[in-house]
């Protein structure tokens, strides 16, 4: 890492400049990178997972493995659009560089006619100068100082366009940034909140389990493997960014402290919070990423537990009673 930001910043000293935006742009590079491995490391596993439960010889491991492997491809194809996503951000940061050289080539033009308006200056004042060359210097001189001037006046309206343009794509590309994290950690929790249920489903061997609780644990897992589909679906038609989410960020408030008797005052009404008690599965109120851009639409996302459910608007025949084997769902 050391050596690569070395060699960026050498670079940069001997060619364009613009050291620490260069930096910039090699970062995300480098998250984008990283982000691509790490997820093809995440696929690789899974299916090693997959291979090892079948050498096994247990059908219901196997069976839990395979849906596992379904919600592994989920997961791989939500990472890959994080990954697409960081592309456009480092877009962002890429086009701020070119307006920035395209400026730099104006103040190069520039630098090079002030020199020689200098250099025709010297020539003019030299004493062996024939009345012809001075002529022909003074003429030259009058076109260099309305090139300067021209130029001025150009690389003042390029600079101001570039600053405006320079603003909007931070930005835009922070917007995007954010936007790319968000989007991954939502999809995520509808990702792994299954497959969470998925392990829990799976035989406990201290407890006895007739053969008609296997199969519906194993039922349940994959109408949980099919309702992630469609939850990632739904958050995928809805706008963003969401309304709630922008007038939210001027009016944010933390979640009162994680203790039974806490209270907090808002400066808009005065409510009284008290955590709500954990179940097996250890879901709290505020696990939840952005829960607005999901409330309105009914897409069996899990949210906080209330009078002993896990789950709400969810048919309670597609879910097992509570006490049911395996844990309270």
């Amino acid at each position: 890492m050391a050596l690569r930001r070395s060699s960026i910043r050498f670079k940069s000293s001997i060619s364009t400049g613009h050291t620490e935006l260069n930096l910039l742009i090699d970062g995300f590079k480098q998250v984008k990178e990283s982000a691509k491995m790490f997820y093809r490391a995440q696929e690789e596993t899974i299916k090693d997972l997959v291979v090892f439960s079948h050498n096994e010889k247990n059908e219901i491991l196997a069976q839990t493995c395979k849906y596992l492997e379904d919600l592994s491809m989920q997961w791989v194809e939500v990472q890959r659009e994080f990954v697409d996503n960081l592309k456009k951000v480092k877009c962002q940061f890429s086009c701020i560089r070119k307006e920035e050289l395209e400026l730099d080539k104006v103040k190069n033009k520039l630098l090079t006619l002030e020199k020689e308006e200098i250099k025709l200056n010297k020539t003019m004042s030299k004493p062996k100068v024939t009345i012809s060359e001075k002529k022909q210097a003074q003429v030259h001189l009058a076109e260099t100082k309305e090139m300067i001037t021209s130029l001025n006046i150009d690389l003042k309206e390029k600079h101001k366009q570039c600053q405006l343009t320079k603003s909007k794509r931070i930005r835009d590309g922070l917007k995007q940034y954010a936007e790319s994290f968000l989007h991954l950690s939502n999809k995520c929790n509808f990702i792994f909140q299954s497959f969470y249920k998925a392990a829990h489903h799976l035989p406990d061997p201290t407890v006895y389990h007739t053969s008609d609780q296997t199969s519906r644990n194993i039922e349940l897992t994959r109408v949980s493997v099919l309702e992630t589909k469609d939850k990632i679906a739904a958050y995928n038609r809805l706008p963003f960014p969401n309304e709630t989410l922008v007038s939210g960020v001027a009016e944010f408030e933390s979640p009162p402290p994680y203790s039974p008797n806490t209270s907090m005052t808002s400066s808009h009404n005065t409510s009284s919070f008290t955590s709500p008690p954990q179940t097996n599965i250890g879901f709290h109120q505020y696990d939840q990423v952005a829960p607005d851009m999901i409330r309105n639409l009914n897409i069996n996302v899990a949210v906080p537990p209330a009078s002993n459910s896990c789950y709400q608007n969810i048919p309670a025949t597609l879910y097992e009673e509570q006490g049911a084997v395996g844990g309270h769902f």
